[in-house]
């Protein structure tokens, strides 16, 4: 199962980063030591690409099918337990069409669980800060970091199974039932730089994990 969630916390003026829309939704890939995410959605030059890989082989590159474009990885969040995140995006140069394709490339072809992501932005420069969080089969956690000005938050969670209450701020953004492997993203807005926290409250005899990366 899967979900997509998010809260805007204030009107974002002038050029401050901002979420656009998703374009690419989830999908999974089996064996092959690539994964072509099909675009549904066009993003213009000078806006932002920003994907979460869901995986347990190394990811070493991102490209697309245009070329000219600089793909940098964001935050590697090892969880041991549970699938890895990665999360790489480009500030484009060139501009890609729906029927574009950005590639994942992988270390290995080994067959294991593959979901990837991906939503565009406006007005990003690069990244603020990133925090990520393990959780094992005892507490519940929240998972902090100091933002510097207006900034936005692309984040990325993955658990076993049982109930799942995503948040931020002590804010819940989306409550998830599930009887197998989880997984999800959501993006927040922060008008003003200061302490930021995502979460899980994860019920029943599950570990999972929650990443993000802040970005200016």
């Amino acid at each position: 199962m899967e979900y997509f969630v998010n809260r805007r916390k204030a009107f974002q003026g002038g050029g401050a980063p901002a979420y656009i829309e998703q374009v690419a939704a989830y999908q999974t890939a089996g064996g092959g030591n690539t994964i072509a995410l099909d675009l549904t959605a066009g993003i213009s030059a000078g806006d932002a690409v920003l994907v979460a890989i869901h995986c347990l082989i190394d990811v070493t590159s991102v490209t697309d099918s245009v070329g000219g474009n600089t793909w940098t990885e964001a935050l590697f969040h090892d969880a041991t337990a549970n699938d890895d995140i990665h999360f790489f995006y480009s500030v484009l140069t060139n501009a890609l069409a729906d029927t574009d394709t950005v590639t994942i490339n992988l270390a290995a072809t080994t067959y294991v669980r593959k979901i990837v992501t991906a939503v565009s932005a406006s007005g990003v420069s690069g990244i603020d800060v990133t925090a990520d969080r393990v959780r094992p089969y005892t507490t519940d956690y929240t998972d902090s970091a100091t933002t510097t000005g207006e900034t936005l938050i692309f984040g990325a969670a993955d658990w076993d199974s049982g109930t799942v209450s995503a948040n931020v701020n002590s804010t819940t953004i989306a409550t998830v039932a599930q009887s197998g492997n989880g997984y999800g993203s959501f993006y927040f807005e922060s008008p003003s730089g200061g302490s930021l926290s995502s979460g899980l409250t994860l019920s029943g005899n599950t570990s999972g994990s929650v990443a993000w990366v802040s970005f200016n």
